[in-house]
């Protein structure tokens, strides 16, 4: 007698979509972070349908959600492209990542407790043995936990959530940074200042560093594209 093959519960079919498109979408975010996908480069959905080997409906979702963060373009009737920031939107980014992350800092509790230093220690830690290691995508990953946390602090996840979206809006600016040995050791050293200024509770020192810690990677974008006029 031939037996049935058994059908996959509805809640395992939903968790296996769940985490194939989790897989696509950062396989996608990490390829267009690193440069692999260049700034306006097309975005096929049968090339990603066959390369990942899932469905087209899947791939769309994926690209409405690197939209949503600001990582791809969807074009009527034209398809999916690689979001190329101009230079004016940069600008008026970093400015309003500026206003919201010195609020943030400023409402942070502090001195922070030691939960949440042990946390952002071992973040950093993180940090650095992907950078030691030749790890961008654990760099990459790392650096994001520790601001999420950082930020994630203040006591208010409205504002929490607006620097998150801003901080995926500007994610291709931060991670070339990564590919300079000078700026990410810098970056990982201000994360051990701003550790610090949380252990003893120095906001003014925390409030400079919150706001001071974006730009290195801004001035590098800066002058890749040739410069234009900072904000006053």
């Amino acid at each position: 007698m031939l037996r049935e093959t058994p059908s996959i519960p509805a809640a395992d079919s939903s968790s296996a979509q769940a985490a194939a498109a989790s897989r696509v979408l950062n396989e996608i975010r990490f390829d267009i972070l690193f440069g692999r996908l260049r700034p306006r480069e097309r975005l096929l959905e049968t090339e990603l349908s066959q390369r990942f080997g899932v469905g087209r409906y899947l791939i769309r979702s994926v690209l409405t959600e690197l939209q949503r963060v600001g990582l791809v373009e969807l074009r009527q009737n034209r398809g999916a492209v690689v979001k190329d920031p101009v230079t004016s939107d940069v600008d008026h980014l970093y400015d309003l990542r500026a206003v919201l992350q010195r609020e943030a800092a400023n409402r942070i509790p502090l001195p922070a407790g030691k939960e949440l230093l042990d946390a952002l220690a071992a973040l950093n830690a993180r940090y650095l043995s992907s950078l030691t290691e030749g790890e961008p995508g654990g760099v990459v990953e790392a650096n994001e936990d520790f601001h999420k946390m950082l930020f994630g602090a203040c006591g208010n996840p409205y504002l929490a959530e607006m620097i998150e979206q801003l901080w995926q809006k500007t994610a291709t600016i931060h991670c070339s940074a990564m590919g300079s040995p000078y700026l990410s050791g810098r970056s990982h050293q201000e994360h051990i200042d701003m550790i610090e200024a949380l252990r003893v509770g120095d906001r003014t020192t925390l409030v400079r560093l919150c706001v001071d810690h974006m730009l290195p990677a801004f001035e590098a974008y800066k002058a890749a594209h040739g410069g234009w006029s900072t904000r006053s």
